[in-house]
């Protein structure tokens, strides 16, 4: 059967040969396209659905910790099977994000406290150490906004990093970590400081309400143009924001 296919297609003229060829790989294209889509579309989701699981997860240990100071809520977090999963990790740190921006004083406190009591905190610190810039990038993020001072040190020294993205994200979690006394550290800074940094800096420093230190009068100094820009704009919002 299949000899018999071969010899009658050989038998065909060459247009008609490429042409079967070409529907030939038109159509298998198309059915692995078509299988590629329905796994990718289930793929995705089965990650809603685990998403949920696991929000509903978390959520039943963050309230009673942050409400009502049930530090067994905690406890039982490590216990679950899902707790050493990277998604589950993810979703977590994401969720106490969320929830320490919609609360302030005591409660927002309570939210930075059930990170590190977690251990998510680790999960953010290790992430420091990554290899790929955007890992670094979004464990600054999540260790500044939640109030981890203890990585301070880690962050100081990604401030001269060669890559731009990071050197950025690191002044601006120092100062939501430290306020403003922090850009002392970019008396030596060695790159530009481009334009758009320098509206995130100041950004930042009006979005979380930094109080004024007059060290930051220090960066006039800098041999770095940048940061002496940078410097009068800071000295010039606060006089016109005082």
């Amino acid at each position: 059967m299949v000899k018999s296919f071969y010899y009658s297609f050989l038998e065909l003229e060459l247009e008609f040969q490429i042409i079967l060829v070409f529907i030939g790989f038109f159509g298998f294209g198309s059915i692995f396209l078509l299988v590629f889509t329905l796994i990718k579309r289930q793929s995705k989701l089965n990650k809603i659905v685990l998403k949920e699981e696991y929000t509903l997860l978390i959520e039943n240990s963050i309230f009673p910790f942050v409400f009502d100071d049930d530090e067994e809520a905690v406890q039982m977090l490590l216990k679950n099977p899902n707790y050493k999963k990277k998604y589950f990790k993810k979703i977590a740190i994401k969720y106490c994000i969320n929830l320490h921006k919609s609360y302030t004083g005591h409660m927002q406190d309570k939210v930075d406290e059930f990170y590190k009591k977690s251990g998510l905190v680790d999960y953010s610190r290790n992430k420091l150490k990554s290899s790929f810039w955007e890992h670094k990038i979004e464990a600054i993020r999540d260790l500044s906004t939640l109030k981890d001072f203890e990585s301070i040190a880690q962050i100081e020294k990604l401030v001269q990093h060669r890559d731009k993205k990071i050197a950025t994200e690191s002044i601006l979690a120092l100062i939501k970590l430290r306020g403003i006394s922090e850009l002392v550290l970019l008396r030596n800074f060695k790159y530009n400081l481009d334009e758009w940094s320098q509206v995130l800096i100041l950004s930042v420093i009006k979005s979380d309400k930094i109080s004024y230190n007059s060290k930051i009068e220090d960066l006039k100094t800098s041999k770095n143009k940048s940061i002496q820009l940078l410097s009068s704009r800071i000295v010039e919002f606060y006089k016109l924001n005082l």
